[in-house]
């Protein structure tokens, strides 16, 4: 099951309400929006995944590729969604009323489907960025111990360090540019307004 629901495509609302606060409610949506067969869900619900790549994506829009730190943690740039059918057209006075709103988005299955790609792809980069971190401390506490148990291991004495930082330094740093890009390009292609 998606969060498209049995629709090929869907509007979707993204809101960060604060703790205490309430939604837009279902008359306010009525007024708004015609034919708007609404649903609202939590970030953190039922389609949690879906919603928690979106999530990601917005957060990296609004902070960079290079900020994004948090590989398997949760990002809060909205905390619900309202998903209307793809019949309804934006309507800017409910945007002015509601400043909570974060975004608007039509999407499809391939919408989704390419930014999960993408995010995947970036959360990959810089999880081996961190296990690289990882073997660089391998390498050193390896040489460490050649030397101070007079090991006669050249490869753990005395290792390449050049090599090393050819392989582990930067890695992906072109990719992640190209990835960053490919959000802004898809944030322009579904943004519904």
């Amino acid at each position: 099951m998606s969060v498209l629901g049995n629709s090929d495509t869907a509007n979707f609302i993204f809101f960060s309400i604060p703790r205490g606060h309430a939604l837009p409610t279902k008359d306010e949506f009525s007024n708004a929006f015609e034919n708007h067969q609404m649903k609202i869900y939590k970030a953190y619900g039922y389609f949690r995944y879906e919603l928690k790549v979106i999530n990601t994506a917005l957060f990296i829009l609004k902070n960079n590729v290079r900020e994004f730190t948090d590989i398997c943690g949760y990002v809060d740039e909205f905390n619900f969604v309202a998903r209307l059918s793809s019949t309804c057209k934006a309507n800017s006075f409910f945007n002015i009323q509601h400043p909570e709103i974060v975004k608007q988005y039509r999407l499809d299955r391939a919408a989704i489907e390419s930014i999960v790609k993408i995010i995947e792809a970036i959360r990959f980069i810089k999880e081996m960025n961190e296990d690289f971190k990882n073997w660089k401390y391998v390498f050193e506490r390896g040489k460490r111990i050649n030397h101070e148990l007079m090991l006669a291991d050249p490869k753990m004495g005395n290792p390449n360090k050049a090599y090393i930082s050819s392989l582990f330094d930067d890695y992906g740093t072109v990719a992640l540019d190209q990835l960053y890009q490919q959000i802004i390009d898809w944030d322009k292609k579904v943004t519904w307004l």
